[in-house]
């Protein structure tokens, strides 16, 4: 009866956990209701338990609660805090049980006992020393700032040692209680343990690539230093913050971060925290694109370290990233030599492996100006160091690396595959799962360029093995850092250039019967669904053609997807009843549309961070700033234009910056734009079309508009408006229901301060068709935390939601998440908000707030861009839906293509015939229903 009762009591445990999962409102919620559940739930029973609600969820037909149960399903097995708990069981830690009257000597001495073997270097007896100690309870509470110390210095020794698991384990479960600590509590030591053993839990945590936890301990250890008033704690915590930052590519958040960090330095007076926090603003500002202001910062810290042997290594840091800034303008003699002088500099202070490391590290360019740092690094290369074992193979093989893209510019294939093939198989015995990915994409890479077919050959099966490992890996251990999206996204690039490049004197040896343009098509597509916010089966390109061949729109329609890779863009074009898709290779690369991308919204939303700062473009006078950068897209839609003359429907799918660029507003061959031609609707993949088709079969509609509809028979939109504290003008957001009703809609709906989360969700259960005009925000690291910003206790929210707290933030969001929670099927949610379709938060390539509203179940979405001018933007909008209402037997996308090519060839004022104001707005999602 006992184990039958245990048994009971778990699965009530993971039921509750359960519950609460469900029923969180933010990822950090997730987070923290499995950290507090860690110790008593287990994982596998979690996971079955959840599978198992969204099985019937789904049996009941509620699909929108399903998808979310899945995803918070994918959220515990990507999570790796059970997993720490799993692990701790599997090693019998920890327990209280075998001491029923604990005797205090005993610990002490086991504690001891760990400190005396750490002392002598053997790690693995200390680890079991700890093991057996954690079994024998504390009695004297006032020893628990010594002993907790005694963990924290065993877990820097397992980090120095590669164990970052050991680690964690050392103090994850340290109970430590200063309220309880007695005379200590009195004290600064107790708060002084207490940030020690923050931080190294935080860079344990970022060791395992987890960085939501390793930001959350870095908090508690800067609390925790304030109290011990400690300044050089309470640095390394705000560090730790701000690197985290700067690691997820928040770069913004960073320099933020750096320069509060800087500040607080120099308050304190002391030339070393100083000189460090320069060169991390540096770093981090030289991400961010301020290459002046970076170059100043270290600079900088070359004067504060003048003749000052104390800050050497400072200066060693500021003169590699100096010769990082060189290396960004390609003035590679100016970057030799300041890393030449950088490594003197360590060589001065004995700081050789640390050096040499950063020297190689630097060695990851393939280009020609690379041969000069190559032949710098071999001067130093084998001067006498210690570094760890590890350490010393990733120095090593970064040079060889380096040495054999050196042979593959020069012509010397043979040589560059003969250091490949080494290093590939060292990676595979040290069991460096990204070196050995890397590596085996480099060998393919030179492979692919040898004019021998079987090298050719030998390419393609390479990489076809390690695709198929990569979606074979399991969801959890070290394949989860190696099957990341970007560290998936070279395999499939070279893949797709192999089967679509012309194939020499002999093609290749597919794994099926697939032509190579559509095996090459359906990887870009597997790709693409690599990079959705909840992953399903990768659509095949033979059915995107079953699904488009059988639109009734099919001679009018056309499928685009752009594929981009670092030196070229693959665009791959369908027009239903063609044999099969058309490719064709621009050589616009990565670097020249992120460029674009950022060049475009610089000119059209102003950028406050350069001096002196850039205003926003003046909606009347939108002429002055030139639009030529767009042009350099036009060999882009120039690879697809011909194909698709005579379909005005074109579904455009594209990664990356891609995504963020209005290609419907760049120019053609012709001269026109192509929207002057085609109506271009934003799909993510193919599997996107696919869904949207299954959506509008199943619904059962005609293309007619539908609509919550009044007694009267007139359609019915819900319509909310808020502005955000800080507009002057409050009614230029909150008025729209007018624009509705002179457009012939009945209108219903809350605005300004009554427009809060509830009434907003109220009356989004009963629409199909929405209206909201408000500020936004995406959420790069969780798209489902991604939303709207709406009032809350009757005050407005704020438009810069970043510097509020998580709390404070979520109460006046509404999240992707609440759409799936609430089952809300809105057919069409327009979003007259700044921010909504791209901003700084959004994920580039991996999320935004668009994508995140279409997966939690909207059907279509009209969001911006930039930053929208209100007049035009409600003037489109008002055409867009006077046609809804006056043509309802219209495809909702013909609707919509109409009132931009108004604006665009009869504006009613000159300036509205601008890309700004009739672009902005753009159609994702489903191309007819509502």
């Amino acid at each position: 009866m006992q184990g039958g009762r245990r048994n009971y009591l778990v699965d009530e445990q993971e039921h509750a956990v359960a519950d609460q999962l469900l029923r969180a409102g933010s990822l950090q919620e997730v987070q923290t209701v499995l950290l507090r559940s860690a110790a008593s739930c287990k994982v596998g029973a979690l996971l079955a338990e959840l599978r198992e609600r969204a099985g019937r969820l789904r049996a009941a037909g509620r699909a929108a609660e399903a998808e979310l149960t899945e995803h918070l399903t994918g959220v515990v097995e990507r999570e790796r805090i059970p997993e720490f708990e799993r692990r701790f069981r599997s090693e019998g830690r920890p327990t209280t049980t075998g001491f029923p009257e604990p005797p205090g000597e005993l610990r002490m001495w086991l504690e001891q006992d760990i400190s005396r073997l750490l002392d002598a270097g053997d790690l693995d007896a200390g680890v079991t020393a700890s093991h057996q100690a954690d079994r024998v309870p504390l009695q004297d509470v006032g020893e628990w700032p010594r002993l907790t110390g005694l963990r924290v210095r065993l877990a820097r020794a397992l980090r120095a040692a590669g164990r970052p698991w050991e680690a964690l384990a050392a103090v994850e479960h340290v109970g430590f209680n200063p309220s309880a600590a007695g005379e200590f509590s009195r004290s600064g030591l107790v708060y002084v343990t207490l940030a020690q053993l923050y931080l190294v839990r935080a860079y344990a945590y970022e060791d395992l690539k987890c960085p939501q936890a390793a930001r959350a301990a870095f908090d508690e250890a800067y609390q925790a230093a304030q109290l011990a008033g400690d300044d050089v704690l309470q640095l390394q915590a705000q560090t730790g913050t701000a690197s985290s930052n700067y690691a997820e590519g928040r770069h913004r958040d960073a320099v933020r971060e750096f320069r509060r960090l800087l500040q607080f330095a120099e308050s304190r007076d002391q030339p070393g925290f100083v000189a460090s926090a320069l060169n991390n603003l540096g770093i981090a500002l030289r991400s961010a694109g301020e290459h002046a202001a970076a170059r100043a910062c270290h600079e900088r810290v070359l004067v504060l370290a003048e003749r000052r042997r104390a800050l050497v290594e400072c200066r060693v840091t500021a003169q590699f990233a100096l010769g990082d800034l060189a290396f960004d303008q390609r003035d590679i003699h100016a970057a030799g030599l300041s890393y030449l002088h950088g490594f003197m500099d360590a060589v001065e202070v004995g700081a050789i492996a640390s050096a040499q490391a950063m020297l190689t590290a630097r060695l990851d360019r393939d280009m020609p100006e690379s041969d000069l740092l190559l032949k710098l690094a071999a001067v130093f290369r084998n001067l006498p160091s210690r570094p760890r074992d590890r350490e010393d193979w990733r120095v090593t093989a970064a040079f060889t690396r380096a040495e054999a893209w050196s042979h593959r510019r020069q012509g010397r294939q043979s040589e560059a595959v003969r250091l490949l093939r080494r290093l590939r198989e060292e990676a595979a015995t040290r069991g460096g799962g990204a070196w050995y990915q890397d590596l085996t994409t480099d060998l393919a890479r030179t492979l692919a360029g040898s004019p021998e077919p079987t090298d050719r050959q030998e390419a393609f099966d390479l990489l076809w093995q390690e695709r198929c490992r990569l979606r074979e890996a399991p969801g959890d251990g070290p394949t989860v850092e190696t099957a990341s999206v970007l560290d998936h996204a070279p395999v499939y690039r070279l893949l797709v250039d192999l089967l679509t490049d012309p194939p020499g004197s002999r093609p290749l040896r597919l794994p099926d019967a697939r032509p190579p343009i559509e095996l090459a098509f359906d990887l870009h597509e597997e790709l693409h669904e690599r990079t959705a916010i909840r992953r399903g089966a990768p659509a095949s390109f033979s059915a995107l053609r079953g699904c488009l061949d059988g639109l009734a729109e099919a001679p009018e329609c056309a499928y685009v997807s752009l594929f981009h890779g670092p030196e070229r863009t693959t665009v791959f074009t369908y027009a239903p009843g063609a044999d099969g898709p058309e490719v064709t290779h621009v050589p616009i690369g990565s670097e020249q549309l992120a460029r674009i991308s950022g060049q475009l919204q610089r000119t059209f939303d102003g950028d406050p961070r350069t001096f002196p700062p850039l205003a926003p473009l003046h909606p009347r006078r939108p002429w002055r700033r030139s639009l030529d950068f767009l042009g350099e897209l036009m060999p882009l839609v120039a690879a697809f234009l011909p194909r698709v003359a005579g379909r005005p429907l074109l579904y455009v799918s594209g990664d990356g910056p891609l995504g963020t660029l209005p290609l419907h507003a760049v120019p053609g061959p012709s001269g026109a734009v192509v929207a002057a031609h085609h109506a271009v609707v934003r799909v993510h993949g193919a599997g996107s079309v696919l869904q949207a088709a299954e959506r509008h079969a199943a619904s059962g509609r005609s293309d007619a508009v539908t609509g919550t509809r009044s007694r009267s028979g007139k359609p019915t939109v819900f319509c909310a408006g808020v502005a955000a504290r800080e507009d002057p003008v409050p009614a230029r957001l909150e008025g729209d229901a007018a624009l509705l009703a002179e457009a012939g809609w009945q209108v219903a709906g809350p605005s300004g301060e009554a427009a809060d989360r509830t009434a907003v969700l109220a009356g989004l259960r009963t629409a199909s068709i929405a209206h909201l005009t408000c500020h936004g925000y995406a959420d790069r690291q969780e798209p489902l935390d991604s939303g709207l910003l709406l009032a809350y206790g009757g005050r407005r929210p704020s438009k810069l939601p970043a510097a509020l707290s998580v709390r404070t933030r979520l109460e006046h969001l509404l999240t992707a998440r609440d759409f799936a929670r609430d089952r809300l099927e809105v057919d069409l949610l327009t979003l007259r908000a700044c921010g909504t379709g791209n901003d700084e938060f959004a994920g580039g390539d991996l999320e935004s707030l668009v994508q995140a509203l279409l997966h939690a179940g909207v059907g279509t979405v009209v969001a911006a861009l930039w930053n929208v001018d209100e007049r035009s933007s409600r003037r489109l909008l008002a055409a867009f839906f006077r046609n809804l209402a006056d043509r309802p037997a219209e495809p909702l996308w013909r609707s919509f293509w109409d009132a931009q090519r108004t604006m665009l060839e009869h504006p009613a004022r000159p300036w509205e015939s601008h890309p700004y104001h009739w672009a902005a707005l753009a159609i994702s999602g489903d191309w007819r229903m509502r």
